[in-house]
């Protein structure tokens, strides 16, 4: 672990297609409509993937701990006020979403370094409404930490 607060974490992992590093965190709080219902984990990251074959940086997903409902995108906001949509890539990871663009992550990543809180708010397969919010409370020092482990752009 290259960084460790309160809510964010930073990883670097050396593999033989090149190197991982990343981000993680969990939600300091999840709501669920019905109250109750059980879910898998839940968490964000953000990644750099630094290969021979790829140069990924700053790819953001959430893992929502239950299968997206496929016909909606989950919702992302930073504070509130700065908002970015999320979808699914298939039918393999249901319960795994992305951002619509590279364009949207830097965005967000922007919006989050600044920011106080992120919320996450999506529905599942079975019509239950989910909304996670994750305290940005660490994230700056956790992202240039695996940014300074993933060298430099």
């Amino acid at each position: 672990m290259l960084h460790s607060s309160n809510v964010w974490n930073a990883w670097e992992v050396n593999g033989q297609g090149g190197k991982l590093c990343y981000v993680s965190a969990r939600p300091t709080s999840t709501q669920t409509k019905p109250p109750g219902v059980k879910r898998g984990e839940v968490y964000v990251t953000i990644s750099h993937r630094i290969g021979a074959t790829s140069q990924v940086r700053d790819e953001i997903s959430f893992h929502a701990g239950y299968p997206i409902k496929a016909d909606r995108n989950v919702g992302a906001a930073v504070d509130k006020t700065k908002t970015f949509d999320f979808e699914r890539r298939g039918p393999a990871t249901p319960e795994l979403i992305w951002s619509k663009s590279p364009e949207t992550d830097k965005a967000m990543i922007a919006a989050m370094r600044s920011g106080r809180e992120l919320v996450f708010t999506g529905t599942s397969q079975r019509g239950t409404t989910t909304v996670d919010v994750f305290k940005l409370d660490g994230f700056v020092k956790a992202l240039d930490a695996a940014n300074k482990a993933c060298g430099p752009r």
